[in-house]
């Protein structure tokens, strides 16, 4: 039978974050991170060692398990069956940090936004094979491969495709070189995408025979409008703001029904403007380390590139033409076709006053070409500046790569180490191809209180300016100071 142990680690931290960020001011905070780790081994008599891992958080509410895995291990290397990260991340030599982390998402705990990592730990613990070598010469060689490379409590069922698979290799070097400990590490992961759906608003005029269901700019935003109007009435309980529409209920339930009316023949407007297209590429994750180590000095430098193989509809508003700004002119209420030109014609509907366009005038606006964009005032009467750009210009986008999913992280660190006292400084930066950046700088300072007991304390400055859901107006910044214990058992 297996011999079972138990072991793990406790790590409580506390400290203070001054952020600007929209006004957040920051503040003191604890936090923690635990983990309890059951593990037990087997060695046969043919000299095959067989080992289970399982990892029970114990700060986390969902997901409580981490790694779960079966090893089997000989003079062949050592064949991994479970839940545990690829070989790309467990062989990859990053910067070091003697106090919270400075990788790794630990700063991001204090001043929110992107996860700084060379590692690849956010790729997370799907259940994989994993194959790792034995070390020869300094080198040691492992690969990875996911049939269903998604998150790790995601219910895989029965095989489709795998069209989600992911694989991974990576490289290791350790070696002394006189008085210089030297490693390396490079590291590749790949993994396959059925794509995502993306929506987006055609400009392309349709055919002859089929209904032009394209939107201009004030169109759109006039549907937009009528739709979050009915949904925002729709969802408040108490009907509030449902009473200004009247004094009694039924002049109440009348004007709901307008809105609701206008709301859904808004959505519907813009439903039926709107296409669909499944488009991804395989996303890609390289990373690459160098330390050296030279008596009581350590020194790392670390770099990643990821490919999110990712997109996203953009914004791609085009002018209409004459011919169409023509027919989008004419009286959509009356059997006529009378055109509304800058005469000033009178509108048969009030709908219709929403959208007058000076056909006369197309693109000219002002009659200035110098100041081209600069729409003319409403004239007497009317609703809408006959000149109006907005209604002038198809509402289109179009699919194009999502800039932000691709992105470049680097980092480099000192460490000197004097007896139980340690001391390190390090920087990281992350840079997407939209023009977002996240630096952070740590100064750590450890002491070791006993065998496995440190008492660790970091003071960091960090600045955010991604497309992170949690930095508000494109900007966060902050500074930090934490400290706490670290126990290991």
């Amino acid at each position: 039978m297996l011999s079972v142990g138990v072991g793990g680690y406790m790590q409580q931290w506390f400290g203070f974050a001054d952020r600007d960020d929209d006004g957040v001011d920051g503040g003191w905070a604890a936090q923690s991170d635990s983990e309890i780790h059951f593990k037990g081994s087997l060695e046969a008599d043919s000299g095959l060692k067989f080992t289970v891992h399982v990892e029970l958080e114990g700060d986390r509410g969902s997901n409580a398990i981490d790694e779960s895995y079966a090893r089997v291990s000989g003079e062949f290397g050592q064949i991994e069956f479970g839940a545990r990260d690829h070989a790309m991340v467990r062989m990859h030599s990053g910067i070091s940090d003697v106090g919270i982390g400075l990788t790794a998402g630990d700063t991001q705990k204090w001043i929110p936004g992107f996860y700084l990592d060379t590692y690849g730990h956010a790729i997370g613990n799907a259940r994989k094979l994993n194959y790792i070598t034995p070390r020869v010469s300094g080198v040691q060689v492992g690969v990875s491969y996911a049939p269903d490379d998604t998150a790790q409590d995601a219910n895989t069922g029965a095989p489709m495709d795998n069209e989600k698979a992911g694989w991974g290799a990576a490289v290791n070097f350790k070696q002394d070189v006189g008085d210089m400990a030297v490693t390396f590490s490079l590291g590749h992961k790949s993994t396959d995408t059925a794509g995502a759906k993306v929506e987006y608003m055609s400009t392309m005029a349709p055919a002859a025979s089929a209904t032009d269901m394209r939107l201009s700019q004030a169109e759109l935003a006039m549907h937009k409008a009528a739709w979050e109007k009915y949904e925002y009435l729709d969802q408040n309980v108490d009907k509030n703001k449902v009473k200004t529409l009247g004094a009694d209920a039924a002049a109440q339930a009348t004007g709901f029904t307008a809105i609701a009316q206008d709301g859904l023949a808004g959505r519907a407007a813009i439903m039926g403007a709107t296409s669909s297209m499944t488009k991804g590429d395989a996303s890609t994750y390289t990373n690459a380390g160098v330390g050296v180590g030279f008596g009581a000095f350590k020194f790392n430098v670390a770099y990643a590139t990821v490919d999110g193989g990712a997109y996203k509809a953009m914004s791609m508003p085009v002018k209409m033409t004459g011919a169409e700004m023509w027919a989008r002119a004419q009286d959509s209420d009356a059997t006529t076709t009378t055109a509304y030109k800058s005469d000033g014609d009178a509108a048969t509907s009030a709908d219709d006053t929403a959208y007058l366009i000076d056909t006369a005038h197309m693109f000219d606006h002002d009659m200035n070409p110098k100041t081209d964009k600069v729409a003319e005032a409403p004239k007497s009467g009317e609703t809408a500046a006959v000149n109006d750009m907005a209604n002038e210009t198809w509402a289109g986008s179009k699919i194009v790569e999502d800039e932000s999913k691709n992105y470049d992280v680097w980092g480099v660190s000192v460490t000197y180490t004097d007896g139980p006292m340690a001391v390190s400084l390090g920087h990281m930066a992350h840079e997407d191809d939209a023009g977002g950046e996240r630096t952070a700088t740590m100064f750590s300072a450890s002491y070791s209180l006993a065998p496995g007991v440190a008492w660790k304390s970091s003071v960091f400055t960090v600045e955010d300016t991604t497309s992170h859901a949690k930095v508000t107006n494109g900007k966060n910044e902050g500074t930090g100071f934490v400290t706490g214990i670290t126990l290991g058992f």
